[in-house]
C-alpha cells in the first residue's frame, strides 16, 4: 500500500495507472469467489444492459473497446461456464449474436451487490462536484487517446 507521500510524488500518468491497478485488484478479489473475471463481468453487464437487443460479437467488441480475438476468448470462457449462448443470424451466417442464459442472469444477480459497493465507495469518498470533475477529466482523457 502506498503512503500519501508516495502518491503525491507520482507523475500523473503513473498515478492514473496505479489507481486503475488498485481498482482492478479490488474487483478481482471481490469476484474470485464467483469464478468470474473483470473482463467477463464487463460482458455479462453489457448483455444484461442490452437484453432486449441481441448483440453481435463485433458490437460487443466495440462496446468493450477490445479486439475481436480478445472478445471471442472472453465469450468462449463464459459460454463454457453456461452463462451465455451464441446464435447465428438466419440471413447472414457470418454474424453471430450473443445473449445471456438463465444461468448468466442468475450469476449477474448474485454479484449485483458489487455495483452498489462501488457506488458507495464513490459516494462516500467524493463529493458530487468531485464526481462531476472526475467524469469530465476521464472523458477528456478518453477522447485524447481516441478510445471509442
Amino acid at each position: 500500500m502506498c503512503k500519501d507521500k508516495d502518491i503525491q510524488q507520482m507523475s500523473d500518468p503513473h498515478l492514473f495507472g496505479y489507481t486503475a491497478h488498485c481498482f482492478e485488484r479490488f474487483m478481482e478479489n471481490k469476484l474470485r469467489p464467483y469464478n468470474i473475471g473483470i473482463e467477463q463481468l464487463g460482458v455479462l453487464y453489457l448483455l444484461r444492459h442490452y437484453h432486449a437487443k441481441n448483440l453481435s460479437i463485433r458490437e460487443i467488441s466495440s462496446l468493450l473497446a477490445k479486439n475481436i480475438t480478445t472478445t471471442s476468448r472472453i465469450l468462449s470462457s463464459l459460454e463454457k461456464k453456461g452463462l451465455l449462448k451464441r446464435t447465428k443470424d438466419e440471413k447472414d451466417k457470418r454474424v453471430t449474436y450473443v445473449s445471456l442464459t438463465e444461468q448468466g442472469y442468475k450469476k449477474i444477480d448474485k454479484i449485483a451487490f458489487l455495483k452498489n459497493e462501488m457506488d458507495n465507495i464513490f459516494n462516500s469518498t467524493l463529493t458530487q462536484d468531485e464526481k462531476n470533475t472526475l467524469r469530465n477529466v476521464l472523458a477528456k482523457l478518453i477522447k485524447a487517446v481516441s478510445c471509442d
